[in-house]
């Protein structure tokens, strides 16, 4: 058996997710205790998790696993996040933003400063990184 990614408390309200790039790394999320997944594809940027899209990634983990998933990673305009919404995603993280009339995310001319944002909120995240 796994051991669980944190110890929950009876009288303690903890939410965990972990973020992952692939189905395998999901499942094994899962099975340590994590309450939802963030699925990330090569679009994104930072520490990759995985080599496949998002949409690859999305369909694959939405397949394997029973959590509440948001995906992340190269969703930049309110299209791409209706898109990913409507291939099963529960949320999406957008690190700078949703911007109309977008190209992609993270373009500079449109870079904004602004906090991450989940949208249709599957509740807070502890962050990890690797």
């Amino acid at each position: 058996m796994p051991l669980p990614c944190y110890e929950r408390e009876s009288s303690a309200v903890a939410v965990v997710g972990w973020q992952v790039g692939t189905a395998e790394e999901a499942r094994a999320a899962v099975e340590a205790g994590c309450d939802y997944v963030v699925v990330q594809g090569v679009e994104a940027g930072g520490h990759l998790r995985g080599a496949d899209s998002l949409d690859v990634v999305l369909a694959a983990v939405l397949d394997g696993v029973r959590v509440p998933v948001v995906a992340a990673g190269g969703i930049a305009t309110p299209e791409r996040v209706a898109d990913v919404l409507g291939r099963g995603a529960d949320g999406v993280r957008a690190r700078d933003g949703v911007r109309p009339g977008a190209k992609r995310a993270g373009a500079s001319a449109q870079r904004q400063t602004e906090p991450a944002a989940e949208m249709a909120g599957v509740g807070a995240e502890t962050n990890q990184s690797e």
